[in-house]
């Protein structure tokens, strides 16, 4: 992706921005240990198992196409997956050919918000658009109501404020009752992931997961796990899962060793049936 301002405009010269991305996973089994605790990757697996959907949220450059494109490799093969990106980058066919995967570009007549429509009458099993900045998030959700998962990323503060970041892109193109809708994002959205990045002592950059979130259909916001960046370094806190999630990976045939190691792990948020519905 390369991005250039004209010398009229940059007051000191043209500048310009390349952004590379190969068809590769970057992050994987093998290293994510370096990005969050291995314990944390069975959880993205039952996540994804599950049928959960999931916003995945950061700056720029933390690694948010990074992370969906592993939790893109999670999905079942028999899984049909429509991906929408404005630039080829997550090269999602190419890392897996036999998914079955249609691979959707955007140009200067076809935007998101038309593809995320068109994609919900291919019948998907899972829509994973690369990135969320307007008013497509309106469609998304529509897409999540009819019964398709999502997948995707957008730029907000921290994994709690998903929501109203959501609405806000909504309300870029449509009228919409927020209290409906918020309710909605809380009962369906499921999780909300934020990474962020620092500069080691040598300079590297390292990218890390802050937080884990499900959102709930009481309004509620659990954190599943965080990260604490303190003096000593990272420090880890595992949260709670909500019975809900425990109740889905069970109606999903999700498989029994990955859920106890999910049951096990965390603690169990109980929620009543009431609030449930």
């Amino acid at each position: 992706r390369l991005n250039a301002v004209h010398k009229d405009i940059a007051q000191y010269g043209t500048t310009m921005a390349l952004r590379v991305v190969r068809p590769k996973l970057a992050l994987h089994q093998e290293n994510f240990k370096s990005f969050a605790p291995n314990y944390i990757f069975d959880l993205l697996k039952a996540i994804v198992a599950s049928k959960s959907n999931v916003t995945i949220a950061g700056v720029t450059g933390t690694g948010k196409t990074e992370l969906q494109k592993l939790l893109l490799s999670f999905v079942e093969y028999k899984d049909h997956i429509v991906m929408i990106e404005d630039t080829p980058e997550s090269h999602a066919k190419i890392l897996f050919p036999d998914k079955d995967i249609k691979s959707w570009i955007t140009n200067p007549s076809i935007n998101i918000e038309m593809l995320v429509k068109a994609g919900s009458r291919n019948n998907p099993a899972w829509q994973v658009v690369s990135e969320t900045r307007g008013r497509e998030a309106y469609e998304m959700m529509q897409g999540i109501l009819t019964g398709h998962r999502l997948i995707t990323t957008l730029h907000a503060v921290n994994a709690r404020a998903i929501p109203s970041r959501l609405i806000n892109m909504m309300k870029m193109g449509y009228d919409i009752d927020e209290t409906s809708m918020r309710e909605d994002i809380f009962r369906y959205l499921n999780f909300g992931i934020h990474i962020e990045k620092i500069e080691d002592e040598e300079g590297r950059m390292k990218r890390y997961l802050k937080e884990i979130v499900e959102f709930l259909p009481n309004g509620e916001v659990l954190t599943v796990f965080r990260c604490d960046l303190t003096n000593k370094g990272f420090e880890y806190v595992p949260g709670k899962v909500s019975s809900i999630f425990i109740k889905r990976m069970m109606e999903k045939r999700v498989d029994i060793q990955l859920q106890r190691k999910i049951i096990d792990g965390w603690g169990v948020h109980e929620i009543s049936q009431e609030e449930a519905l």
